[in-house]
């Protein structure tokens, strides 16, 4: 059998003409192959992703950042009829309510101060259309509901009716909208009920960083819009209108960001020696060592492990990153084998410190994608990371799992923290 070798390449912005050196076997009884006669670069682009249809769960706040500046981020919701509001008997509303769920004790950052909360009545009807890239549903500029130093509860249960139910972001709106919700009597179709109330986008004001917030549930039939009141018989009326489900109401990420020194690195390409990663509207990091495609096709690939460091978590409870590739400059990322485009990575994560450093070190197995590349004649290799970890393929937008906050992170790319690609081969 022949021998096999590890090769370790590391990732930055530079050239050599160096030949290629073996060294004698090492205590392992490999011998190792380093090379430094390829050149490389990586650099950042904008991420075209800023909403994605139905997410599990969603946040809100206002967070401050040095380099990513100010985002605010919030929901937009349509919602559906369930047997209790396709008709309606009440002779008296009580209270209308939004009610959505805390995922346990999951935050997006520590929210450090009050907030300003308002929501807005849409005024466009959200669709499936461009599922997994830009929507922007249009609202109405006049908030429904305003709340000035909001702070969330997510300790304490609450009783609706005789059942007591967990922690939840509940807010109350004016009667007038439950007046307004069941004054045709009868709902034939969901549309019919988008005609009359097409739903909300709840958001925070960014005048103030919160520090982050709780993450809360819009699965379906678990963010709910509920009408108290009583009928004719002085009998408990309750009618509920549901969120999230599969083809009639949709839930869309709100994000927003300004102020941010990483988008002017990006527009004028001064890569310095850090690569930052945020969803939602935001950047993502490419990976380019195209001299390595010829080389490759000389090795039986074992295994291929990309190797990042993680300087900067803030604002993200994801401990992985998300990565495409490509083998040409032509094709769209994505992945080419038996997954059908379909790319999860779950790395290993390991807390280190690197060069006096704390970081969160990464490795992605990208051993498939890289030989099928190969195998297909690639003549350029290229990496795309992700500040989540992937759902589906690039072929112009994004859709990135967990995507339910603006997940940000920071990569070095200097010093013994810079990327590594570690490749074990055979030699043909």
């Amino acid at each position: 059998m022949k021998p096999i070798l590890i090769v370790i390449f590391s990732l930055l912005t530079w050239s050599c003409s160096k030949s290629e050196v073996f060294n004698s076997a090492d205590s392992s009884g490999f011998d190792v192959l380093t090379s430094d006669s390829f050149s490389y670069t990586w650099s950042m682009v904008g991420d075209s992703i800023q909403t994605i249809a139905n997410p599990s769960a969603w946040s809100l706040g206002v967070s401050v950042h040095p380099d990513f500046g100010t985002s605010v981020y919030g929901l937009y919701t349509s919602f559906e009829t369930s047997s209790s509001s396709r008709s309606f008997n009440f002779s008296r509303v009580d209270s209308i309510v939004l009610i959505a769920p805390y995922i346990n004790t999951f935050r997006n950052g520590t929210q450090a101060s009050p907030m300003t909360l308002n929501v807005y009545e849409l005024t466009s009807t959200m669709t499936t259309a461009n599922a997994f890239g830009n929507q922007d549903p249009t609202y109405n500029a006049t908030p429904l509901l305003t709340i000035p130093n909001f702070t969330f509860n997510t300790t304490d249960s609450f009783m609706d009716g005789n059942i007591k139910l967990p922690p939840a972001l509940r807010l109350k709106f004016d009667n007038s909208l439950a007046q307004r919700l069941i004054a045709p009597g009868t709902y034939s179709d969901n549309a019919a009920l988008h005609n009359v109330f097409k739903g909300f986008l709840i958001k925070p004001e960014a005048s103030t960083s919160t520090g982050g917030g709780p993450i809360m549930s819009c699965q379906s039939n678990q963010m709910r819009l509920v009408i108290y009141g009583k009928d004719a018989n002085n009998l408990s009326v309750v009618s509920v209108f549901n969120t999230s489900g599969a083809t009639n109401s949709f839930t869309r990420i709100y994000a927003a960001t300004t102020n941010s020194l990483v988008e002017d690195i990006v527009n004028s390409k001064n890569f310095t020696n850090k690569m930052y990663l945020m969803s939602h509207d935001g950047y993502r990091g490419i990976l380019d060592f195209s001299n390595l495609a010829v080389r490759l096709k000389n090795y039986n690939i074992i295994k291929a492990e990309l190797i990042v460091n993680v300087i900067d978590t803030s604002h993200s409870i994801i401990n992985r990153i998300g990565i495409l590739s490509r083998g040409n400059a032509t094709s769209a990322y994505g992945t080419i084998l038996d997954q059908k485009n379909i790319s999860f990575y779950y790395p290993n994560k390991i807390d280190t410190t690197i060069d006096g450093v704390a970081c969160s070190q990464i490795r992605l197995d990208i051993s498939q994608d890289l030989m099928g590349h190969i195998e297909n004649n690639a003549t350029q290799l290229q990496f795309a990371l992700l500040a989540n970890n992937l759902a589906t393929n690039w072929g112009g937008s994004l859709a990135n799992t967990n995507n339910f906050i603006q997940t940000r992170k920071i990569i070095a790319m200097n010093g013994n923290a810079k990327p590594k690609l570690r490749i074990n081969y055979l030699k043909k």
